[in-house]
């Protein structure tokens, strides 16, 4: 099993276990109850689950089941590093960097509850069929079955922090929502969160500490986000500069540019663009 994650990033299996005992990983897992029921026993809290259910263990969280009742109880479990998702994220070692990367772009911190701390119900079943498609592609093995099952788990993901937000109803306020529009429209034009705020009637503290509280970061670290965002889609689809993309997404001095970067993605923007076309 592990050498085979090791190989292409990721695993996947289905395993009858009546008991799964107290264990921790270097990985991030996802698990989807096929059928039967179980306790599971995850950083010191108990819950039962039953078919249907799923969850998120991270990075070193140790967790344990024990199934019970006559019916067999059958488990999935897709383990994962990071870089499956996507290679610039080698570095990453939580859930919640890989929630806040390009890809996703969740915003994981506004989050009051973590995904990776609690089991799941999926009404309507549609992660078991997603859960279905990646097993079938994963026995038949066709061309471009390992992007097919990328591309299906990253649904997977996105359906489950959807969720989760949903749950929690959080909402922005009229300015909030504002300002977050105004850095999605003109992030590459000089933005000073001064500015905004006396378009919206606010002090800046006032709107600083509204913003951060609502979406979950600072405007500052929001700003730079979309930013190394954009820049991201500019390395992928053009052949412009590291200077040229820089500049396009709202930076004169592309040292601070390629910093930025680096503390966001863990890699250069040199590096990004050749992994992402390799």
């Amino acid at each position: 099993m592990f050498e085979e994650l090791e190989a292409q990033g990721f695993h996947m299996l289905t395993a009858h276990r009546r008991e799964e005992p107290l264990h921790g990983h270097a990985f991030l897992e996802f698990s989807y109850i096929l059928s039967g029921a179980a306790t599971h026993f995850l950083d010191g809290e108990t819950a039962e689950m039953r078919a249907g259910d799923f969850f998120i263990v991270d990075y070193g969280t140790r967790h344990a089941y024990r199934a019970h009742g006559d019916e067999p109880f059958l488990i999935f479990n897709f383990i994962f590093y990071p870089q499956f998702i996507d290679r610039a994220l080698a570095d990453c070692h939580s859930f919640g960097e890989v929630a806040d990367s390009y890809l996703l772009h969740f915003q994981y911190g506004s989050l009051k509850t973590s995904p990776t701390g609690r089991i799941f119900h999926d009404d309507g079943g549609k992660l078991r069929e997603i859960v279905g498609d990646m097993m079938r592609e994963y026995e038949k093995k066709r061309v471009g079955y390992k992007e097919y099952i990328r591309c299906r788990f990253l649904e997977a993901l996105i359906l489950v922090l959807r969720r989760l937000a949903k749950e929690e109803k959080r909402q922005l306020s009229t300015a909030v929502e504002a300002v977050v529009d105004c850095v999605r429209e003109r992030y590459a034009a000089p933005l000073c969160l001064s500015t905004l705020a006396a378009e919206q009637n606010y002090s800046p503290s006032h709107l600083s500490k509204k913003f951060a509280a609502e979406v979950g970061e600072r405007f500052s670290d929001y700003l730079q986000r979309v930013r190394i965002e954009q820049s991201c889609r500019l390395l992928e689809t053009t052949e412009l500069p590291i200077t040229a993309v820089a500049e396009a997404v709202g930076y004169e001095n592309v040292r601070f540019f390629n910093r930025v970067f680096r503390r966001l993605l863990h890699t250069t923007p040199r590096e990004y663009r050749k992994n992402r076309r390799l």
